[in-house]
């Protein structure tokens, strides 16, 4: 039985041209942009972990916060009216 694989696992020549070469530019520009986004998705989970570990960092100080009761809710008050 026959191997398949690729053109150029098989012996034949690869495409040579004007069109292999837009073809090859196309492939490159879009490799470009798929490391651009890959860049840009980097640095968004980036952000995105500091505000999840903020959030996680100021719920703690609001569980806390809560334990004190009804002075805090004063003070929390007073603090909400200086806003």
């Amino acid at each position: 039985m026959a191997e398949r694989g690729t053109s150029t696992q098989s012996g034949a020549a690869a495409p040579e041209g004007p069109e292999a070469a837009e073809l090859r530019a196309e492939v490159a520009r879009l490799r470009g942009l798929l490391v651009e986004k890959d860049v840009e998705m980097g640095k968004v989970r980036g952000r995105l972990q500091q505000l999840e570990e903020r959030t996680t960092r100021m719920l703690g100080v609001a569980a806390r916060l809560r334990r004190f009761g009804p002075p805090f809710a004063r003070l929390r008050a007073k603090l909400r009216g200086r806003r």
